[in-house]
């Protein structure tokens, strides 16, 4: 070839994969030292956080006065319930709360901020349930409460007037010196038949059995006076003769071969055979029922925990007025999902499981 011709320029091109290696170098010198970066800035590696992250570890539970006294009112509620039950099964209350659980109640709750049982006292006809609020809650103010089948601080019954304060004739006077007669007037016709004065408070009506029912109103009704619940199917005669208007001498009214009872946990009307009563909520409780619960009868989910105030007072045996009803933390919905009992500590028992079971399986979702 001839020397003058020019020669074409020869590049050199280094091989690929000496490119590629170059480039992973930089990189993974790059990841080193932002790595070495943010260590410097006191984080945690990314595979011990995850490791040892608890997603579902509750916020610290608020501890307030209001939140405990929230938690009082849930729980004398829950053993209100749970009496009726034991009392629909024994005709009677039982001595102490102790044998309510864990068939009426998982777990008995205590006082959040003591951790001692609730004070409960009962005679053959009735029971007394005491507990102190310390802010107040709804429309109950601070200090000492009590709950009987009446309801809260509803007691049978009792002249306020002393003895000393009844005059000769038997009416009370609401002043001892009024039994006297002025000076100035006559003394009494006392052959004629002594009648109170329109000013002169009369005696209260007798309550024997604390149901609500006054002793003379209740033969009306053929209902014992002696005896809170006269035919037995788990509901107070008071609550039978004014709040449903049930037989309170029958044990199903209407004779539609299911009690009272059953028929108001169906949301069924007791005293119609074939009949309903409203359900505005649509949660499986009638409204009257929701009234004697003191749920909301136009709010499906009275506590705002995902669950249905029927489910919480049928199925789960919860408060349908409190979203935590043990208090530690996690709403019971959230409990009930993970296996955990959502009345107390620990995993539901396999009696627990079975318990729920047969009642979904009795008061199906509606």
């Amino acid at each position: 070839m001839d020397s003058s011709t020019p020669q074409a320029t020869r590049v050199v091109r280094p091989p690929t994969v000496i490119l590629s290696l170059l480039a992973l170098g930089i990189l993974g010198a790059g990841g080193y030292f932002g790595w070495q970066y943010l260590r410097s800035l006191g984080g945690q590696e990314p595979a011990n956080v995850a490791v040892n992250a608890n997603v579902n570890e509750p916020t610290q539970p608020d501890d307030s006065p209001a939140r405990r006294d929230q938690d009082r009112y849930a729980a004398v509620n829950l053993l209100k319930i749970a009496l009726a039950g034991y009392y629909g099964d024994f005709r009677e209350y039982p001595e102490s709360l102790s044998p309510l659980a864990p068939k009426y109640v998982s777990q008995l709750p205590t006082d959040p901020q003591t951790g001692a049982p609730y004070d409960y006292r009962r005679d053959d006809r009735s029971y007394v349930i005491t507990f102190t609020l310390e802010a107040g809650v709804l429309a109950l103010s601070p200090g000492k409460h009590t709950l009987s089948p009446n309801g809260i601080d509803v007691v049978p019954e009792q002249s306020a007037v002393p003895p000393e304060s009844v005059t000769s004739v038997g009416v009370i006077a609401a002043d001892p010196s009024l039994a006297t007669p002025p000076s100035d007037t006559a003394p009494p016709d006392e052959s004629q038949p002594p009648f109170p004065s329109p000013e002169t408070p009369v005696q209260p009506s007798a309550d024997a059995d604390a149901d609500g029912v006054p002793d003379e109103e209740e033969a009306v009704h053929g209902a014992d006076p002696a005896n809170p619940d006269s035919d037995g199917d788990g509901i107070k005669d008071g609550d039978e003769i004014y709040r449903y208007k049930t037989n309170a001498a029958s044990r199903d009214t209407d004779d539609d071969g299911f009690t009272d009872m059953e028929e108001l946990l169906r949301g069924f009307d007791p005293t119609v055979a074939g009949g309903r009563w409203p359900d505005a909520d649509a949660d499986g409780l009638s409204d009257p029922y929701e009234g004697a619960l003191g749920t909301d009868p136009s709010n499906a989910d009275s506590d705002g925990d995902t669950l249905g105030d029927g489910a919480e007072a049928r199925v789960y045996r919860t408060s349908p007025l409190q979203k935590d009803s043990d208090g530690d933390g996690f709403d019971d919905n959230t409990e009930i999902q993970g296996g955990y009992e959502p009345n107390g500590p620990g995993t539901m028992t396999d009696e627990r499981k079975a318990q729920i079971d047969a009642d979904f399986k009795t008061y199906p979702a509606p």
